[in-house]
Parts: C-alpha cells; structure tokens; sequence
C-alpha cells in the first residue's frame, strides 16, 4: 500500500481528477480572456498581453496551478519522462512570473519579455512532447485510436508553435494586425487542455487501479 496515499483513497483516481482539473483551468483561459476582451472592447495580442488588464491575476493564477501540478507530477518511474514534466512545469511558472513587454518596455522590461517568451516556447513543446509520448505510452493496442489522439493533440501543439514563429518572420504586420499569434496560442493551450481531459477522463481497458497506481507515483 502507497504510504502517501490516504486510506481508502485512490491514488490513480486522484491523478486522473487532477489531470482534469488542469484540463479545464487551461480550457479556460482564452475563453475567459478573450471574454474579458470583447466587453473591454480590444482584444489583447496575445494571452499574455492580458497580465496588465483586469484579468491579469486570473492568467497569472491559472499558469501557476499548472505550472505547479507539472513539477509534482510523477509520470512512473522513468526519470527523463519526470524531468520533461518537472521542466514544464518550471518553464510555466517562468511564463506566470516573467511578463511580456508592456507599451513602451524599458531595457529591463524587455529581458524579463525575452525570458518569458523563452519559457513559453519550451512549455508548449514539452506539452506537445507530453502528449505525443507520454499520454500513449500505457494505452493497449485495443485502444490505438486513444493513442491517435493524444498524439495528434501533440502535433497540433508543435504546429501552431511552427506557425508562429513562420508567420512573425514572413508576414508580421498581417500577423500582428489580426491577433494570430492570440489564436495561434489559444490552438496549443486548448490542445493541452483537451489531452489532459481526456487523459483524466479515459480509462484503459483492462487497468486496474492497482497497475494504474505503479504506473504513476505519488508527488514527490
């Protein structure tokens, strides 16, 4: 019996709740945003660019949490598929605490810009790794389409990602003039959103929450 876990409690269970917790908060943030930026009447050119509104503290909260799930995420035993988790989970509390540039950034505005950008472009590919080669790892052969699907989650991920940056380079004033890189961004984080739910939601055939329990380890 897992000593970390409370009696009576199920550990899997408990891992695929939080993942669907995680799930909606991330579902949640371009809805709540771009919400909140239709009734201020401008919509924001990106996620980011929310911090300095009204509803900065939400983005700012609902980055954290997740940030903060993927550090104490476990994902079995395997430590390069734990260091994935865990630098995803620092690159999205860098992406909370380092801000994009506001109107007019000073010098040091746009280092703390240059970090936080960083950091999202290496939480997005490392949630697209996640999905491409985490999620389908313990999925059965009866089961390939749940692999198919987080794995094309995955890709949807890293293609938007490719599409941001050829889009900056090629066409940056069409970029910019209609908020592509706030839907571009808006495609990962419901693509991540949408893995985690299902991964939370779905059940391989055949798991028992014993398995499932020594597939996934408790927090650290």
């Amino acid at each position: 019996m897992d000593r970390n876990v409370a009696r009576g409690e199920n550990s899997a269970m408990t891992y695929r709740r939080l993942r669907v917790l995680i799930g909606w908060i991330g579902l949640s943030l371009p809805v709540v945003l771009l919400a909140a930026g239709i009734v201020d009447g401008h919509v924001q050119q990106s996620l980011s660019a929310y911090y300095y509104t009204a509803v900065g503290p939400y983005f700012t909260g609902a980055v954290c949490v997740i940030g903060v799930f993927l550090l104490a995420y476990r994902f079995g035993d395997a430590a390069v598929e734990n260091l994935l988790t865990s630098i995803a989970g620092i690159a999205a509390l860098g992406v909370a605490f380092f801000h994009a540039a506001p109107t007019n950034p000073s010098t040091t505005q746009n280092v703390l810009a240059a970090i936080h950008l960083t950091c999202a472009g290496v939480l997005f590919t490392l949630l697209g790794a996640i999905a491409v080669f985490l999620f389908p790892s313990d999925v059965p052969p009866a089961q390939a389409w749940q692999a198919r699907t987080y794995r094309a989650l995955g890709v949807t991920i890293w293609a938007a990602i490719v599409a941001m940056v050829a889009l900056n380079a090629l066409v940056p004033e069409f970029y910019r003039s209609t908020h592509l890189f706030f839907w571009l961004e808006s495609v990962c984080v419901i693509a991540f959103s949408v893995s985690f739910i299902l991964k939370g939601r779905l059940r391989c055939s055949g798991a028992t929450p014993s398995t499932e329990r020594r597939r996934e380890a408790a927090p650290a």
